[in-house]
C-alpha cells in the first residue's frame, strides 16, 4: 500500500511522516510542494498550499488515478464544505494532527480487503482484486490479467498468489487462476473470460461449469 503526504510544512509533513511510519509500518512518500510523479492508495494532502490547493491537486489525481482515496490537512474548518466534491476520507485539523494515525488504520484495513499488493523488480503497485480477471504463471514469471486488458506483473508464484485469494477465484489449471465473476460463458471446452478464451481439460468441463453456475447464483 503506497502513501504520501503533500504539504509545503516541512517540519510539519516529517513529524507527520515519521508518526505514520512508525504506526503502519509503511514509509510514506513526503512532497512539498503539489507536484505527484505517480499513484498512490492513500493521499494525505493540505488543503491550503500555494500555487495549487490540496483540492485542485486531489481532482487532477482523482481523474486519472480515481481509486485514490484523500484526507485532508486542514487549518480552518471553513474549507471542510468547499472539499465535498472530491469526497475525501476525511479531515484532519492540523492543531490535532494525532488524529490522523487511527484513520489512516482505518483506511488501510478496508483497503486491505479490495486489493492486492503486487511487487516486480523492487516496484510496489497494488491491484483491484475485482478487476482481476484471471491471473496467469507462465515460466518463471506470474501475470494478472485485468478486466481491461492491462497486464500487471508479480515476481510472486502463482501458488503464493493463490494463498491470499478467497472463492471468487478457482485454479483452472497448473498455470491458471480465474476469477469467476469475469467468466462471462463456458462453451467448446473453453472458459471465456472477458477478452480471453483458456482452454479446459475435457473430463474436468462439467465440473467447471457447475462451479461456475453455482457461483452465479451466490451472486444473483
Amino acid at each position: 500500500m503506497r502513501i504520501a503526504l503533500v504539504d509545503d510544512d516541512h517540519n510539519f509533513v516529517m513529524h507527520v511522516a515519521e508518526t505514520i511510519q512508525k504506526g503502519t509500518g509503511i514509509v510514506p512518500d513526503v512532497y512539498e510542494s503539489p507536484h505527484l510523479p505517480e499513484a498512490y492508495d492513500i493521499l494525505v494532502l493540505d488543503i491550503e498550499m500555494p500555487g495549487q490547493t490540496g483540492i485542485e491537486l486531489a481532482e487532477d489525481v482523482l481523474k486519472s488515478h480515481p481509486d485514490t482515496s484523500i484526507i485532508f490537512f486542514t487549518s480552518h474548518q471553513d474549507y471542510v464544505f468547499s472539499s465535498f466534491k472530491v469526497h475525501p476520507y476525511d479531515y484532519i485539523l492540523k492543531d490535532h494532527p494525532e488524529t490522523l494515525l487511527p484513520s489512516v488504520k482505518s483506511l488501510l484495513a478496508a483497503k486491505s480487503k479490495s486489493v492486492l499488493i503486487v511487487t516486480h523488480r523492487g516496484l510496489t503497485t497494488s491491484v483491484n482484486i475485482a478487476d482481476i480477471s484471471y491471473i496467469e504463471s507462465f515460466g518463471h514469471k506470474t501475470y494478472f490479467h485485468m478486466a481491461e486488458g492491462d497486464v500487471v506483473p508479480s515476481g510472486d508464484t502463482l501458488a503464493d498468489i493463490e494463498k491470499t485469494l478467497d472463492d471468487r477465484f478457482y485454479r483452472l489449471n497448473r498455470s491458471t487462476v480465474i476469477q469467476w465473476s469475469h467468466v462471462r460463458t463456458i462453451r467448446d471446452g473453453q472458459v471465456i473470460m472477458d477478452d480471453t478464451a483458456l482452454s479446459v481439460r475435457r473430463g474436468e468441463i462439467k465440473d467447471v461449469t457447475t462451479l461456475w453456475k453455482a457461483h452465479a447464483g451466490d451472486v444473483l
